[in-house]
């Protein structure tokens, strides 16, 4: 995976941000949500949230592409009613999954533990998802006002 994110950074320093367009697809956003979640679910080790910090650099840039983010509100090849979330409502669950469950409850017990810590890589993590979610925002598409207003 880190190849391939070598590539893509290659492929951008050498065209510029112009070859994000060539990135803006269903495909390629889907790939980058499960490599996402991958990382998010197995991902503990320091040069695993360095790869998932970097991947939150792409997806930000590709959040500021009108036609890439389409692909980040929208459930592609599903029905409206699936249990299956967008990468954009993901993206906010993991944005705040510590507010919302660990720091929500008044009484911790020993096996609470929170999702993410205070290294820098989990603060510069925090700084990516919510730029990248603020991006979005900016577009001002109602589907993604709808969404970030509904997300718990």
């Amino acid at each position: 995976m880190t190849l391939s994110l070598d590539i893509i950074w290659n492929v951008i320093d050498a065209v510029g941000v112009a070859a994000l367009k060539s990135f803006a697809t269903e495909e390629i956003v889907s790939e980058l949500k499960a490599l996402f979640e991958g990382l998010m679910k197995s991902g503990y080790k320091l040069e695993d949230k360095g790869l998932r910090n970097e991947m939150l650099i792409l997806i930000n840039y590709l959040m500021s592409d009108p036609k890439a983010l389409h692909y980040f509100y929208e459930k592609p090849g599903i029905s409206v009613h699936s249990k299956q979330h967008t990468f954009l409502e993901r993206l906010i669950f993991y944005a705040t999954i510590d507010e919302m469950s660990f720091y929500a409850q008044p009484i911790r017990t020993n096996n609470m533990k929170a999702f993410f810590n205070t290294t820098s890589e989990d603060l510069e993590f925090k700084k990516l998802i919510w730029s990248g979610i603020l991006t979005a925002l900016q577009s001002n598409h109602p589907k993604v006002i709808s969404i970030v207003k509904e997300v718990p």
